[in-house]
């Protein structure tokens, strides 16, 4: 019911245990996705929950797939333009000058993936104990890009 945003579920587990008393009893848990740009409202919407009664084994941040989008839009427009200024500058050196640029290849690092659930990690442990409210700040987190270039470069004449 918060404004601007969005829950979603997802996995979904139930497991049996004996307790001490040899009675079998059931637990099940599920993961739970809210999704928001409004960092307070996502903490709002964590604390209502629990007030709820639903126990929390953790929360985890993410850009949006809107703002990923657009950082590495920019990232990779920033690596092109210095892969070109490198291959002029080696060229130089080299005292020849760029014909052409063959290939150019833009990408994310090989074996890398896109953030997943990331920084300010919390865990809380299902105990006697109230749970604590959730408590969070900004963290960073890192877009990365790859860019690769071949060059055909000539003598100067």
């Amino acid at each position: 019911a918060a404004s601007g945003v969005k829950a979603e579920t997802g996995g979904y587990s139930i497991y049996s245990f004996v307790d001490q008393n040899k009675n079998t009893q059931w637990r099940g848990s599920q993961f739970v996705s809210v999704v928001s740009t409004d960092f307070d409202a996502v903490l709002a919407v964590a604390r209502d929950l629990q007030a709820s009664g639903l126990l929390m084994s953790g929360m985890g941040f993410d850009l949006t797939p809107e703002a990923y989008q657009k950082l590495k839009d920019e990232l990779e427009a920033e690596a092109v333009a210095k892969a070109v200024a490198r291959g002029r500058a080696l060229a130089k050196a080299a005292d020849s000058t760029v014909i052409r640029f063959r290939v150019i290849r833009v990408g994310e690092p090989s074996g890398y993936h896109p953030p997943g659930p990331m920084p300010k990690m919390m865990e809380a442990r299902m105990a006697a104990a109230p749970m604590q409210a959730p408590a969070a700040e900004a963290g960073e987190e890192t877009v990365r890009v790859n860019v690769e270039a071949e060059v055909v470069i000539a003598p100067v004449k």
